[in-house]
């Protein structure tokens, strides 16, 4: 399945990777969410990214010795107001309507590396001062 891979800080790449589930955990380094991105594709990008981005005891980090989970770009969401700060790797797919995910054409692949690599109404590099800290809200009910 044909995807383009964004790490924090680094170029967009397109990869071939094995479609499935362990395949896709990998590139975004733990268990993920699914987007709806602008032009209809998806963004798949690691559901704990902003917990593990202010988890300073035990970072991850690539072989580089750059972190996993930093701040890596702004991308407009399906909707013309949503936008989505992403922390940590992510990648981009298609979708076949039906709700099942599968790989970019080649012109498609060039599109998104194209998007996330340059600084557009769609995507720009997100700097780590725009980050709001994860809050936890508790609540509790009497009757």
């Amino acid at each position: 399945m044909r995807v383009v891979y964004a790490a924090p800080g680094k170029p967009a790449e397109i990869r071939e990777v094995k479609d499935g589930m362990e395949s896709m955990q990998a590139l975004v380094h733990g268990t993920f969410d699914c987007l709806p991105m602008h032009g209809g594709f998806d963004l798949w990008i690691n559901d704990e990214g902003r917990l593990r981005f202010f988890d300073e005891s035990e970072p991850e980090l690539f072989e580089d010795g750059t972190r996993v989970f930093a701040p890596n770009r702004l991308i407009k969401g399906a909707r013309a107001s949503a936008y989505w700060d992403v922390i940590g790797p992510l990648f981009v797919a298609a979708s076949n309507g039906e709700g099942a995910t599968i790989g970019l054409t080649e012109k498609q692949a060039e599109q998104v590396r194209a998007w996330l690599d340059s600084d557009n109404d769609i995507c720009r590099p997100l700097e780590a001062d725009e980050i709001d800290e994860p809050m936890m809200v508790v609540s509790s009910f009497t009757a």
